[in-house]
């Protein structure tokens, strides 16, 4: 369930920003100040996915951080296909969700 709720809530908030999310991320990788936004960014999502998980894999922290950054990285690319209409919120949710259970 809370790899679910996870998965939904990364999802739900691509979908909510719109077609545009593909296009801000584009532009925050645009230079390097802003390159290092992203980049800061998304290590708040890692630690955020390394947390939650830790109850469910027992990694050292190395390990943990590069299999949160690995369902990141794919939690990015299917919001991006749901908020841009190529999946549906429920596949790209399921897709996640899947890719995170077998993760742990």
């Amino acid at each position: 369930e809370a790899i679910r709720i996870l998965s939904t809530a990364y999802i739900d908030c691509a979908v909510n920003a719109g077609a545009e999310f593909a296009q801000v991320a584009a532009a925050l990788s645009a230079n390097a100040d802003m390159e290092a936004f992203r980049r800061a960014q998304r290590d708040l999502y890692v630690e955020h996915f390394r947390k939650a998980l830790a109850s469910f894999v027992r990694l050292n922290r190395q390990s943990a951080h590069a299999l949160s950054l690995g369902i990141v990285a794919s939690a990015d690319a299917l919001a991006g296909e749901a908020a841009s209409g190529h999946l549906t919120r429920a596949q790209a949710i399921d897709a996640l969700t899947r890719i995170m259970s077998a993760a742990v």
